[in-house]
């Protein structure tokens, strides 16, 4: 991580190195994380993972920058309550668990009988009239959070696709609160074919969605100087705000270490292990997320197909559940002939075994095609597993010198970096720095407290 980047971001260059300064304030000022989604949900992919680590980690980074602050859900009964933490999802807890599985069926059986937008519009007005019928309610009953002058409500977690009680945010407004919003990325906006298909909701609805969204807080926090950009590229083909002004932006990086896990003691490894990284079938890739088409599995099935018809070594391991628009991809893998051989599919790993994962590949295979930052890259890196990344600008912003990238308009980079690896040309990163949780968490606090004066 370069000098320049540390700087721009508000973290350190090396984990070891001094937390952000205090800020120069005399009075203690409060932040809340909105973790609504991630505690009602209990998913462990994507923004969850973040929501849980930010909001775990904001006692104590709020602590080191003289700040209170916490975790908040909204009730519908009670308004938006504190949230100290958030434990493991259910995944973690039981890797075996079927609730995945149930959903995921019934949304198919939904799906076939033409009635998933319908059911998910259904939950959507409902969750809205719940909200507004209790709405008079809540306000009497006065057992939400006592918003008090300079408090700030960060939206940390998903607002869309679902209804989100935007006027319970007046009450903090009325009394001097400022609301924000952590900005994941603009894809929905940017590339609407890869969200159609699973949310049903067209570019023009995710339109509606973010010109409410800007019109509502105050400030936003990106995951990435490359979403920045993104946010400025829609905003600049939109009408200017009502305030007359630009949403005013800055960026934080993610954490890199997994739940806080130490690298050093990552656990015992299952037995499994040896069957998906050992043997001598040549260098295992590991791919890690959810399957979806803009995550790109088939780019490396073909570019491992391709290495495995030269006579090449090649394995991989994907990790990650099913996720939309994957139905073709998930039935060539599972009618695969080199699955359980060169080919493996783990859909629900735990962070302790996924330490392993990372520790025993040849490199984490990221050939996305959008993204905001791309978690697993620091993930891989900060436990020295190698870095295949497709040739995006945020990954470069992301991986930097420490990966290596390949173009997407054929798998041939993709097929030379497991022949490469084959011959013995792929070194592990020996000293890669990245910030932890906690001072991720710091960053984001402290660039909280700058924008809101």
């Amino acid at each position: 991580m370069s000098r320049e980047y540390a700087q721009s971001t508000g973290v350190t260059r090396d984990r070891a190195g001094p937390a952000p300064s205090a800020p120069t304030t005399t009075r203690t000022q409060r932040i809340f994380l909105d973790c609504t989604r991630t505690r009602c949900d209990g998913l462990n992919t994507g923004i969850q993972r973040v929501v849980r680590n930010l909001v775990n980690q904001s006692s104590q980074a709020g602590r080191n920058l003289g700040l209170e602050c916490t975790g908040a859900w909204f009730d519908p009964f009670r308004g938006f309550q504190p949230v100290p933490n958030l434990s493991p999802p259910q995944s973690q807890k039981n890797s075996n668990t079927r609730s995945g599985t149930g959903v995921r069926l019934v949304r198919e059986v939904l799906g076939r009988a033409g009635c998933l937008d319908l059911s998910r519009r259904a939950i959507f007005e409902l969750r809205q009239w719940r909200q507004a019928t209790l709405r008079h309610w809540r306000h009497w009953s006065r057992q939400e959070i006592d918003w008090q002058p300079g408090d700030v409500l960060l939206l940390a977690d998903q607002t869309f696709a679902w209804a989100f009680p935007w006027r319970d945010l007046d009450r903090l407004r009325r009394r001097g609160g400022r609301v924000g919003l952590v900005i994941y990325d603009m894809i929905p906006l940017l590339y609407p074919q890869f969200y159609e298909t699973e949310t049903l909701l067209s570019r023009d609805r995710w339109l509606r969605w973010w010109q409410q969204v800007r019109e509502q807080v105050d400030f936003g926090i990106t995951i990435s100087r490359a979403v920045i950009d993104d946010v400025r590229r829609v905003d600049a083909a939109l009408p200017p705000r009502a305030s007359g002004t630009d949403l005013p932006l800055r960026s934080f990086v993610l954490g890199a270490d997994l739940d806080g896990l130490d690298v050093r003691q990552p656990g015992p490894e299952p037995d499994w292990l040896e069957t998906v990284f050992g043997g001598d079938s040549g260098p295992t890739g590991l791919m890690v997320g959810t399957i979806s088409p803009r995550k790109n599995h088939s780019f490396t099935l073909d570019a491992c197909e391709q290495v495995w018809r030269s006579g090449g070594d090649a394995r991989l391991a994907i990790v990650g559940g099913v996720g939309w628009d994957s139905d073709r991809l998930v039935q060539r893998i599972r009618q695969h002939p080199e699955l359980g051989r060169r080919l493996f599919w783990l859909e629900r790993v735990g962070d302790q075994d996924l330490a392993h994962c990372y520790r025993r590949a040849a490199a984490l295979v990221t050939p996305s095609l959008a993204e905001g930052f791309n978690l697993p890259i620091v993930e891989a890196l900060h436990q020295r597993c190698p870095v295949w990344a497709s040739d995006l600008p945020v990954h470069r912003e992301v991986g930097g010198t420490y990966a290596r990238y390949f173009p997407l308009e054929t798998v041939d980079g993709l097929v030379d970096l497991w022949r490469r690896a084959a011959a013995g040309d792929n070194p592990r990163p020996r000293d890669f720095h990245w910030p932890d949780w906690n001072q991720s968490c710091q960053s984001l606090l402290q660039n909280v407290v700058e924008m809101v004066g």
